[in-house]
């Protein structure tokens, strides 16, 4: 939905925080990215500036769509 033309968010690593990026450029600069991991290592949530993402549709109270639960 954003205007052509306009810049991607681009992410710069924190030194001291493994997993966690700093917005430098583009939408939400400022904001924090972060990474929540399973237990095997894999990124399975990321927080952008508060909000939630996931490969999956999810709402704030973990509704799964595809279950109907």
């Amino acid at each position: 939905g954003d205007p052509p033309g306009k810049p991607p968010a681009v992410f710069a690593p924190l030194p001291d925080q493994p997993d966690v990026f700093r917005t430098v450029s583009g939408r939400e600069v400022g904001e924090l990215l972060r990474l929540s991991r399973d237990e095997r290592g894999v990124v399975v949530r990321m927080h952008w500036a508060t909000y939630r993402f996931t490969r999956d549709q999810e709402t704030f109270d973990r509704f799964d769509f595809r279950a109907g639960n």
